[in-house]
């Protein structure tokens, strides 16, 4: 039981952080065409 629970939770960390990681490049990206558009 408790082995799954830290499966889960090492999961749910991972998802998160890709998540995120997505969300941030895309944010990066739009930024950097403002940036270029800009310029």
């Amino acid at each position: 039981m408790l082995f799954l629970m830290l499966v889960f939770l090492v999961f749910a960390i991972a998802v998160s952080r890709w998540r995120m990681d997505k969300i941030f490049g895309t944010l990066r990206n739009k930024f950097k065409s403002l940036y270029v558009l800009g310029c």
